[in-house]
């Protein structure tokens, strides 16, 4: 279990977003100095594949006694991996160690464009913070001897949201006389097809790039070559 304290900083963190996606004014940002770990509600969701970690629905209040607090909800994705020698890991674990942090890569550069570019229901980053970011060798690429550090991805909650109620949300001007698996084929394919040899920008550590084609959108952000993110 990561302890409430981190919990409490990752909170801050995501909360300016969240006020930014619902709309409200930045001068609640001064309530997030008083958070503490008793504004925070911790709801076990799931364990991940591969008992490498948990996700967790994490319930903020915000606001003070007077005027009273409101809740913002967001998920927490917490990945612990197996302290270790990368080369020393089982092929499995490594298969697995190597999916979350291309996970990782996929919302910090590319959830975002998902979302607002090509009206996919994708879960916005708040935060993402990689562990293995912190060790990197003279070329600035990852070091493979040292999987040491957690991942952490925190993103919007869908709340009662369905496949064909949030899909519609993001597409008004489609028709709703679809079977279920047309829905879901149509934007499994719009997922694939949106960065296909198309010019995209993408965020890297706050700065913007633009990379022309998919071989180089997928060196740049740390995808995956074959499969699917």
């Amino acid at each position: 279990m990561i302890a409430k304290e981190r919990i409490v900083l990752f909170a801050k963190e995501c909360l300016p977003k969240i006020f930014q996606d619902e709309g409200i004014n930045d001068s609640s940002a001064s309530s997030l100095s008083a958070i503490s770990t008793n504004d925070v509600t911790i709801r076990q969701l799931c364990r991940l594949w591969g008992g490498k970690g948990y996700i967790y629905k994490i319930t903020v209040q915000v606001g003070d006694e007077n005027k009273g607090k409101q809740s913002f909800t967001f998920v927490m994705k917490h990945i612990a991996e197996p302290p270790g020698a990368y080369d020393t890991l089982p092929l499995g674990d490594r298969r697995k160690a190597l999916s979350y942090h291309v996970e990782a890569n996929f919302y910090r550069h590319l959830a975002s464009d998902a979302v607002f570019h090509h009206n996919l229901v994708v879960p916005r980053p708040y935060l993402v913070v990689d562990g293995a970011d912190d060790h990197k060798d003279a070329d600035n690429s990852k070091e493979k001897n040292n999987t040491n550090g957690d991942i952490i991805i925190c993103m919007s909650y869908l709340e009662g949201q369905d496949f064909d109620s949030a899909y519609y949300s993001y597409n008004p001007t489609r028709s709703r006389f679809r079977k279920p698996a047309h829905l879901a084929l149509d934007w499994l394919a719009t997922f694939h097809a949106s960065h296909w040899d198309v010019i995209t920008t993408h965020e890297n550590d706050g700065t913007k790039t633009t990379s022309s084609s998919l071989e180089e959108l997928i060196q740049s952000t740390g995808l995956q070559p074959i499969g699917s993110y």
